[in-house]
């Protein structure tokens, strides 16, 4: 009789460990489908990067995404040309309704307007970040097209 009452117990843990996995991938599923959509229905989150050259000129560089990578490797967004900039810089990014930039463990660190940042900070229209030697000015367009309940 112990025999048969283990064994009923043993089904019932796999099948409870089954229907734990099966609510948690569909959750993560319905988590990407949610971000996918997002993604493909706002087509048209700018922001813009008023770069200053060091030549008295300035450049304005554009994305329309939300996830921008600054750094010295060819697989970034922004590639800055300049030994003071480390492989992997910082990231832009927008989550929680909000643009944040982050350091990304740089050697020699990223500033928002002229403070050195440690965490990841909320940024906004007009804020300065600067990268080495390199610095440009955000401008964020309008961020009324974005619904920031929907990423996170």
């Amino acid at each position: 009789m112990t025999g048969v009452v283990l064994l009923i117990i043993r089904i019932l843990a796999v099948i409870s460990l089954y229907a734990f996995l099966g609510i948690t991938l569909f959750y993560l599923w319905q988590s990407f489908k949610q971000d996918t959509d997002f993604l493909e229905s706002n087509e048209k989150i700018n922001i813009d990067f008023l770069m200053n050259t060091g030549t008295n000129e300035e450049k304005i560089i554009h994305f329309n995404k939300i996830n921008i990578e600054i750094g010295r490797d060819e697989n970034c967004d922004l590639i800055l040309n300049d030994n003071t900039v480390s492989n992997r810089h910082a990231r832009i990014a927008f989550h929680h309704g909000h643009w944040w930039v982050n350091d990304l463990q740089s050697t020699n660190g990223t500033c928002l307007n002229g403070e050195i940042i440690k965490n990841p900070a909320i940024v906004i229209n007009g804020d300065v970040i600067s990268c080495g030697k390199n610095s440009f000015t955000l401008i964020l367009q309008d961020e009324t097209k974005i619904n920031p309940g929907e990423i996170e």
